[in-house]
């Protein structure tokens, strides 16, 4: 079994393209994981990198795993999967689409949302990086 590409995470919300394409993919950015006064700005504000942005066409992620709570460490009892594959220019909508179905899995078992208060998406908003507004969302099925 593959670990989950999506997770929810305890200071960055969603852990998911964003953070894939910033933290996880740098070094010596283990300070950032430890402060959630400062994760969420640094995901932004690398996500933002004009060099980084010009080699990011799109984001493609599997819904095989993923997992609502718990994250970033792999537990199989909170994990869901769906037989599909997403494909977006856009990293936060994607994210965003996910926070959503984490926030929907969190409820079904009992748990509180992803906090409100982990600004991550809607600060890569801010900075021109995509769109937090799902329901704005085109989805075109391919099947």
């Amino acid at each position: 079994m593959l670990p989950p590409v999506h997770t929810d995470h305890p200071i960055l919300g969603v852990n998911g393209a964003l953070v894939n394409a910033t933290l996880w993919n740098a070094s010596n950015t283990a300070r950032f994981f430890r402060s959630p006064a400062n994760a969420p700005a640094a995901v932004a504000e690398m996500s933002a990198i004009p060099e980084l942005r010009q080699t990011w066409a799109f984001t493609i992620t599997s819904l095989e795993h993923y997992q609502f709570i718990g994250g970033p460490f792999f537990n199989s009892l909170y994990s869901k999967s769906e037989p599909l594959l997403w494909l977006s220019t856009d990293p936060v909508l994607l994210d965003s689409l996910m926070r959503a179905k984490i926030d929907k899995a969190r409820k079904q078992g009992g748990f509180e949302n992803i906090s409100e208060e982990i600004r991550t998406l809607e600060f890569a908003e801010t900075l021109g990086v995509g769109s937090t507004r799902i329901k704005k969302a085109t989805i075109i099925d391919v099947n």
